[in-house]
C-alpha cells in the first residue's frame, strides 16, 4: 500500500512493505531549481556507487525501524532535481556525478535535544570520449537541531537537507570550476574549510542514559547510591557527562564512636564524572563530585542531631555499557573523600555499580 502525505514545499511518499520482517520509508525528492548563473553545464549522468543503497533508519514510537530510500533510486533523483537547473543542450558540456555516499541521520545527542543529519560524499567528472574526467570531489554535511518532542519534525525535513546540501555542493563545484580547479581559499563558500575538516563518514554521536545503583562499602561506611547519567558516546574525545547522584550510608557499627549509637548521611551530588572509552562498550571512570547533605547523629541517650554536610568525593574505576537500546551497565569504582563530617573527615572505599541503559 502507497500512502501520499503533502505538506508545504515537501512531499514524502511511505511506502509500506508487506510481512512484518522489515518496512521501507521513500522519501520524494522535490524538483526545486536553483540558480548558480552558469549555464555551460548539464547533468549527463548521476551514478549511485554506494554498495548499500539505503539512506538511512527511521525509528518508530514501537522501538521498530523503518529502512529509508529515496523514492525512485538516488541517481533518478538526484538527476531529475538537477535537470531542473541544469537542462540538457547541445552546446553545454556533459557532466556526470557519481554518489559515494549519501545519509540521513537522527540521534538524541544531548539531554534535551536531538539532531538530524545529512552526508554525502559527491565525485563530479567530465564525459569525454575516452572515457570519464575526474574534476572535484567534495563531502558536505549539515545539522539541524529539535528539542526531543520534535522527532516527527525532524523526520519530515530529511528532504529539505538533501536539497539543500545537494544545491551546496553544486554550487561549490560551479565556483571550483571557475577558478580553474585550483585549491579555493579557505573561507572560499565555507567549500574547501569543510572539506578539510570532515573526516569520512562522520556520525553522530549518540546520547545514552543510565539509571545505576552502587553498593558501597568504605573504611567507615556502607550504603548506597542511585544516580542518573547521561552522555554523548565519543570514540576520540574525552566523554563528560551530566550526573546526578543521591545517597544514604551509615557508619558500620565497630566504626562508631562510643558516644553515639548511630550515624546516617544522606546527601545530592553532581560534578564532573568522565569517561575514557577504551573499547566499545568499556570505559574508564574518571570522577569529581560534590555531596552536599546531612549526617544524623543519634546519642545513646537517643538525643538526635543533624550536621550539614559538604565534601569532595574522587572516583577511578570501569565502567561497562550495553550500547543497545536497552542494555545492563556494570562497574567497579574506588573512591577517596574529604567531607565536613563531625566524625569521620576522610574516607576511601569501593563501590559496586549495576544499572541499565535506556
Amino acid at each position: 500500500m502507497i500512502l501520499y502525505l503533502m505538506k508545504p514545499a515537501r512531499l514524502i511518499t511511505f511506502l509500506f512493505v508487506s510481512g512484518q520482517a522489515f518496512s521501507q520509508t521513500g522519501i520524494v525528492l522535490n524538483t526545486v531549481p536553483f540558480d548558480t548563473n552558469d549555464s555551460s553545464v548539464h547533468i549527463h549522468e548521476v551514478i549511485d556507487v554506494r554498495a548499500d543503497k539505503i539512506l538511512g533508519y527511521k525509528e518508530n514510537k514501537n522501538r521498530t525501524k523503518d529502512t529509508l530510500i529515496l523514492y525512485g533510486g538516488a541517481s533518478s533523483a538526484i538527476k531529475q532535481f538537477m535537470n531542473t537547473s541544469f537542462s540538457p543542450a547541445p552546446w553545454k558540456k556533459p557532466i556526470c556525478i557519481n554518489v559515494k555516499v549519501l545519509e540521513v541521520d537522527q540521534a538524541q545527542t544531548s539531554i534535551t535535544e536531538l539532531t538530524s543529519r545529512v552526508y554525502m560524499e559527491l565525485t563530479f567528472l567530465e564525459k569525454q570520449e575516452q572515457g570519464f574526467k575526474v574534476l572535484y570531489n567534495i563531502r558536505h554535511h549539515d545539522d539541524q537541531a529539535f528539542p526531543l518532542s520534535g522527532r516527527a519534525e525532524s523526520f519530515e525535513t530529511h528532504e529539505k537537507r538533501i536539497r539543500a546540501g545537494l544545491e551546496y555542493c553544486m554550487r561549490n563545484f560551479i565556483h571550483a570550476k571557475e577558478n580553474g580547479f585550483q585549491p579555493l581559499p579557505i573561507d572560499s563558500l565555507g567549500g574547501n574549510k569543510e572539506n578539510a575538516s570532515i573526516p569520512d563518514n562522520p556520525k553522530l554521536r549518540r546520547w545514552f542514559n543510565l539509571l545505576t545503583i552502587k553498593k558501597i562499602r568504605s573504611r567507615y561506611n556502607q550504603g548506597w547510591t542511585v544516580s542518573y547519567i547521561g552522555f554523548a558516546d565519543d570514540n576520540k574525545d574525552f566523554i563528560s557527562p551530566f550526573v546526578i547522584s543521591y545517597g544514604q550510608s551509615k557508619v558500620r557499627s565497630g566504626t562508631i564512636p562510643d558516644k553515639y549509637s548511630a550515624i546516617n548521611t544522606y546527601a545530592l551530588s553532581t560534578g564532573f564524572n568522565g569517561l575514557l572509552k577504551i573499547a566499545s562498550g568499556v570505559y574508564a571512570n574518571i570522577g569529581l563530585e560534590i555531596p552536599v547533605g546531612i549526617e544524623a547523629l543519634e546519642d545513646k541517650q537517643s538525643r538526635k542531631t543533624n550536621n550539614f554536610l559538604i565534601g569532595i568525593n574522587t572516583r577511578q574505576g570501569i565502567r561497562i555499557i550495553s550500547l543497545r537500546d536497552f542494555g545492563v551497565v556494570i562497574g567497579a569504582t574506588f573512591f577517596q573523600q574529604i567531607q565536613t563530617s563531625k566524625i569521620n573527615k576522610a574516607n576511601l572505599g569501593f563501590e559496586l555499580e549495576l544499572g541499565i541503559n535506556f
